[in-house]
């Protein structure tokens, strides 16, 4: 007869689904082999690992998303931005407006403003070698 299994301290289980960590991180802190975590875990739960902890890694991103918030909501700052880069995309858009937006026509400007200024120069070194 095998030994009997090691135990398992499931409330610990369901915190690291929560906390996004995969079946060896949880094997590797209850010292358990794998293939064994997987049996006690369907017999405990009833249905294989992978399904469930889908499920909890969704509710911990929940948790985290609600706690940010929760800061954002109370003046922190730092939250506040971190949420409007990832909710509303505004980190893209930062890194994008960090230019004026009206940049390339000022180039352009810049650009038809000093071929001008040669034309004049040229056409003014004309005048002048006609002269002489």
């Amino acid at each position: 007869m095998g030994r009997p299994p090691k135990a398992i301290d499931w409330k610990r289980v369901e915190f690291m689904m929560r906390a996004g960590c995969p079946a060896e991180e949880i094997c590797e802190q209850f010292y358990i082999h794998r293939s064994n975590f997987h049996k006690q875990f369907k017999k405990e739960f009833g249905e294989n690992f992978e399904n469930f902890a889908t499920r909890f890694r969704s509710a911990g991103r929940g948790n985290l998303r609600e706690k940010q918030f929760a800061k954002a909501i109370q003046g922190s700052t730092k939250e506040l931005d971190k949420l409007c880069d990832i909710e509303l995309g505004q980190k893209d858009l930062l890194a994008t407006t960090s230019v004026p937006l009206n940049q390339v026509d000022i180039t352009k400007d810049h650009k038809i403003m000093e071929l001008e200024h040669k034309i004049a120069v040229l056409l003014s070194e004309a005048a002048n070698g006609n002269k002489s």
